[in-house]
Order: C-alpha cells, then sequence, then structure tokens
C-alpha cells in the first residue's frame, strides 16, 4: 500500500476514535481511563462542534501554550482519569487529566517533541509543563509515549518515575484535656490539601488541628 494511502487509513481512523470515545462520554461509558485524539488546525467535518466532528464537548481541543520560539501545536492526546464509586457510573466524576500536545517533529518528522501538562482537580495544576524530546513517533504503542510524559512531568523533566512516595510521619501530640490530635502545617503536601477536604462537616480540638482519629482514618482509607 503506497504511504498516502495508509496515511488515509491512519487519519480516518484518529477520527473514528476521536467520535467513539466522546460518545462514549456523552452517553455514560464505563471507562476509567479515555484517551481522546483531537487534531487541531484539520479541515472541519459536518456534525459536530469540537475537532474532527466530536459530537460532544470534552473539551479536548484546547491547545497547551507553545514553547518561546515554536509553532502552536497542532496535534493533542487528552488522558482522563474518572473515579467511579463502587465501580458505577451513577456519581462519576473527572479527578485528573493529562493533556499532551506534539510540539515539534524535528528536521525529518521521524522524531517528536511532546509537550505535557498535568492537572487535578484538587490540586490543580501539578509541577510545570515539560518536554518529551526526540520520541520516535510510530516505534510503539501510545500507551509507551503516555507512560513517558507522565513520568517526565512527575520528575522535573526527567523521563524516569520519581522515587515512590511514602507513608507521611506526623507528630501525634496531646492536649490539656487528653485529647490527640495533629497539627495541619506539620502535614506535608499534597496530603495536607487531600486531608483538609476529608475533614469538612469533622469536629477540630483546636484551630489548625485534626483529632488524631480522623488522622489515621483517612490514612487508612476510611474517610
Amino acid at each position: 500500500m503506497e504511504a498516502k494511502a495508509i496515511a488515509a487509513v491512519l487519519e480516518e481512523m484518529m477520527w473514528l476514535t476521536a467520535q467513539t470515545v466522546c460518545r462514549r462520554q456523552t452517553l455514560g461509558a464505563t471507562n476509567l481511563l479515555a484517551v481522546a485524539v483531537h487534531p487541531e488546525n484539520e479541515p472541519g467535518r459536518a456534525g459536530g462542534r469540537g475537532a474532527y466532528g466530536c459530537p460532544g464537548d470534552c473539551g479536548s481541543a484546547r491547545l497547551l501554550h507553545p514553547m518561546k520560539g515554536q509553532q502552536k501545536e497542532k496535534r493533542m492526546l487528552r488522558i482522563t482519569i474518572e473515579l467511579l464509586p463502587g465501580g458505577q457510573e451513577e456519581g462519576k466524576r473527572v479527578i485528573a487529566t493529562a493533556d499532551i500536545a506534539r510540539a515539534s517533529d524535528g528536521p525529518t518528522g521521524a522524531l517528536g517533541d511532546y509537550r505535557v501538562a498535568l492537572s487535578d482537580a484538587i490540586l490543580g495544576e501539578v509541577g510545570e509543563p515539560t518536554v518529551v524530546r526526540r520520541y520516535p513517533r510510530w516505534a510503539s504503542s501510545v500507551w509507551d509515549l503516555v507512560a513517558r510524559c507522565l513520568a517526565t512531568a512527575l520528575n522535573q523533566g526527567r523521563e524516569a518515575l520519581p522515587p515512590r512516595p511514602a507513608r507521611p510521619e506526623v507528630t501525634v501530640r496531646t492536649n490539656d484535656a487528653g485529647y490527640r490530635y495533629v497539627r495541619l502545617d506539620e502535614i506535608p503536601e499534597p496530603t495536607r490539601t487531600f486531608f483538609d477536604r476529608k475533614l469538612a462537616g469533622s469536629g477540630i480540638p483546636d484551630h489548625g488541628c485534626a483529632f488524631a482519629h480522623d488522622w489515621f482514618d483517612f490514612l487508612n482509607g476510611h474517610r
């Protein structure tokens, strides 16, 4: 098959993939992790608002800010992580996203630079946008690219996973009334932010503090 014909088939497959993913998001799919491919600046297709005629507005056409001196990124992946309470569709919500945009194709187009930005529903932007450089296009599954982009974004631009996080150790104190408690300002981030959210509606021993039993319930997954 000629190169142009192969390119046309791949283009059509990408369009069908984008439509399928967006319909699943719109109708309520069981996907925990969904990847939508929405190329930018392509000829429009009838029947949709987004790139590639997306039947739902899933937001995947948003571009990352290009690096200084580079052209605008033209193609992008969005990885969406959904939390399904109890494994059920009802009540599902998006808790994090990763946007991966092809920033440049290099001198020949065989090696691409991919810019990645991470976002968390609670923490907001995670780290700084970074770049995976000279990645060999079409050399592996898209999951290989995704994994390397995530690792690079989490490890300050280095294409390797950071050390596994350890369970935070916080001093447990006892007040004059005999209640055991922890100080919120002694809990490292991002654990402090997650714990503070879980404390909504709970009693506290003092301003900026939490009862020790609430802290241990949180660490053990009971809150």
